[in-house]
């Protein structure tokens, strides 16, 4: 009932991101059943922990239709997560461990960030100056709708500033 009143309308009723508001915004809500998450503490073939899903779900994601549900009650957000996971056969895996990171030196991280921009071709997306503009960009799509590239100049980002988060 609580995934009904507070996420079926974009999320859909089954998870599959097609809820009745979904068509009104510029990037389709997730589909949960696929499993797939972007913003997770955890590697890319693992699922997140439930604390990556809490953090999502009371803070939202700046910059999309997913708004803070803060005014949730911790066990409400327990008993959505719960059934979130119930949504995809993903789930059976169980989640992933949190990457552990150590606090990095920007400093001296910046040039080598700038040498891996530029081999994994993130401008053709971001574009040189990351403002989203790259070759690419209006070609991209998520889920048969248009996706547009981040702005990387703009803050917050989605999935948070911090650097851990970041990465």
């Amino acid at each position: 009932a609580l995934y009904a009143t507070h996420c079926a309308f974009c999320h859909g009723a089954d998870g599959a991101g097609d809820g009745p508001d979904a068509a009104r915004f510029y990037w389709a809500p997730a589909n949960l059943k696929r499993g797939a998450f972007k913003f997770r503490s955890t590697r890319a073939s693992q699922m997140p922990t439930d604390a990556d899903l809490k953090r999502i779900l009371k803070r939202g994601l700046p910059g999309t239709a997913m708004v803070a549900q803060d005014h949730l009650k911790d066990a409400e957000v327990e008993d959505i997560l719960a059934h979130v996971k119930t949504l995809s056969p993903k789930w059976k895996e169980g989640p992933g461990s949190p990457i552990k990171l150590e606090r990095p030196d920007l400093a001296k991280l910046t040039p080598q960030g700038a040498d891996m921009y530029a081999k994994a071709g993130c401008a053709q997306c971001h574009g040189g100056s990351g403002r989203g503009g790259g070759p690419s960009a209006s070609q991209l799509t998520q889920d048969g709708r248009p996706a547009k590239p981040a702005d990387l100049s703009k803050r917050p980002f989605k999935g948070g500033d911090d650097p851990e988060e970041i990465y």
